[in-house]
């Protein structure tokens, strides 16, 4: 796990592809992108299954592991309207049963604004962005301009790292520039973008269980 600090507040990087914000108990995630497999197989395109329960899973080890009282949701929650079938639904409704003292607040993504907000027994806090809370600003879309510190999703961020023996590996990361971060998507079935980095930008890779910061690797 790797910790960095803004505006004197101390946010966690999580091997799972989430961020801990300590102060206020809140985590932080971008593009789960539900029901995804779901959406592939009704196009006729036929791909494992599974890929939601996977996710919800590794959710709640995450809740179990750090002290959070809220979920902020960067966008995508789901992938398209054809994928929220009743299987999906029952899945979130089982899962929102086991967490239902968490505050839940989605920042509504571009396929979010597709396949409207999640039913309201799941009891979602819905809005568009920007999201203003404790003096930090909550898009999906990286902000072209902003005036708070902005934590941001939707790009899918990875890196290409070049070994030694001229070996290369794409890694998901997170991203830390001035103004603004990007999350890697927490979907385990949502693929990437590779990432531009700029002098002074912070870059921290997730490998397997490890989250590390690179430098000059990238390429």
């Amino acid at each position: 796990m790797k910790t960095i600090e803004i505006n004197n507040n101390e946010f966690r990087l999580l091997p799972e592809k989430a961020i801990h914000w300590v102060e206020e108990e809140t985590l932080l995630i971008a593009d789960l992108h539900l029901g995804k497999s779901d959406t592939f197989r009704n196009a006729g395109i036929y791909i494992p299954t599974g890929s939601t329960k996977n996710d919800l899973d590794k959710l709640n080890k995450i809740i179990q592991l750090c002290r959070i009282k809220r979920i902020i949701f960067l966008g995508d929650l789901f992938h398209h309207k054809t994928g929220y079938n009743s299987k999906i639904k029952s899945s979130l409704e089982n899962w929102r049963k086991e967490n239902k003292k968490l505050e839940l607040i989605l920042v509504r993504g571009n396929h979010d604004f597709k396949t409207g907000d999640p039913d309201e027994s799941l009891e979602f806090i819905c809005m568009n962005e920007p999201f203003l809370f404790s003096g930090f600003e909550f898009r999906h879309f990286p902000p072209k301009k902003n005036n708070n510190y902005c934590f941001s999703g939707h790009i899918h961020p990875s890196v290409i790292l070049k070994g030694s023996g001229n070996q290369y590996m794409r890694l998901p990361c997170f991203y830390f520039s001035e103004m603004y971060s990007i999350l890697p998507s927490f979907g385990s079935f949502t693929g990437s973008s590779k990432l531009r980095a700029k002098a002074g930008d912070k870059v921290f890779v997730i490998s397997e269980d490890k989250v590390i910061e690179i430098s000059d690797r990238i390429i």
